[in-house]
């Protein structure tokens, strides 16, 4: 959470759970069924690695949807510009409810230019129930200019000095307008490079597995399944934003170092189980 409680207390939902934690509970929690089931560690393994990468993919996909995870400014006009964070400051815990809705379209170029983002033109339509003028010019000159300026929270919809921010209220119908030109962040949608490396390997593994079956030896599935995921996951981080503060001076930030054993396990487990299961003898 952050903030206080009574004052601006505001819940961000659990953190810090990593592929790589989960990846070490699913391997734990594999031990204990193949303990009492008294099956092949491997062989279990196997079979559970291509329905994983193909979770991965949805679990990367829900990321998309929920604007987390997302990369580093593109430099340019393309990409996505998540808005997410910045609309839940927007609403608040009281302006919800006086909030229709929020909505962003492309603006002309602004005289103000700010580096790595493009301007936006910003329109919240407030619900009818608001009758005052005087509660959206409040609205724009506290919300709005807190929530373009809390960087700790956002960084994708910003405006350089925001005691200079222009806005305009008008009414629509029974509905008050307001719009002001800010400005987003293009960033590249890691989210959806992982989610289509992760898919492309659950087909890999399924074309492996419906061409040769049960005649590979335990182990080989999932040593591919872990080189090719942490392979695409390192590679990948290269273009995400830093999850934490400490990683801004390290080369390779903790996902990549975390990737790297499994990358390691996984050549492994292929080198050792690229053979075909030895017949028994009759």
């Amino acid at each position: 959470w952050r903030g206080k409680i009574g004052q601006d207390f505001q819940f961000t939902g659990y953190q810090g759970l990593a592929s790589h934690g989960g990846a070490i509970g699913i391997l734990i929690a594999i031990y204990f069924f193949v303990k009492k089931t008294k099956v092949s560690y491997l062989w279990t393994l196997d079979r559970l690695a291509i329905m994983v990468a193909l979770a991965a993919c949805m679990i990367r996909t829900g990321n998309l949807m929920n604007s987390e995870i997302y990369g580093q400014p593109t430099g340019s006009n393309y990409g996505y510009i998540f808005a997410h964070d910045f609309s839940k400051l927007l609403e608040g815990n009281n302006n919800i409810e006086n909030i229709e809705k929020i909505s962003f379209s492309p603006a002309s170029e602004d005289s103000i230019k700010v580096k790595d983002a493009v301007p936006l033109k910003l329109t919240v339509l407030f619900q009818s129930r608001v009758k005052d003028e005087k509660v959206i010019r409040n609205f724009a000159d506290g919300r709005l200019r807190y929530a373009l300026s809390d960087r700790e929270y956002q960084d994708n919809i910003i405006y350089p000095d925001t005691q200079k921010l222009d806005y305009n209220i008008e009414k629509q119908n029974r509905n008050y307008l307001l719009q002001a030109t800010v400005f987003g962040v293009p960033r590249y949608p890691t989210q959806i490079y992982e989610a289509s490396a992760y898919l492309l390997i659950f087909l890999i593994l399924l074309f492996i597995y419906l061409k040769r079956g049960n005649t590979l030896k335990d182990g080989f599935y999932i040593g591919v399944f872990l080189f090719l995921v942490f392979l695409a996951r390192f590679l990948i981080e290269f273009l995400k934003a830093n999850q934490e503060a400490f990683e801004r001076n390290m080369t390779l930030n903790m996902g990549q170092l975390l990737s790297i054993p499994f990358i390691i396990a996984g050549i492994i487990l292929m080198i050792l189980k690229s053979g075909k299961k030895t017949q028994p003898v009759e």
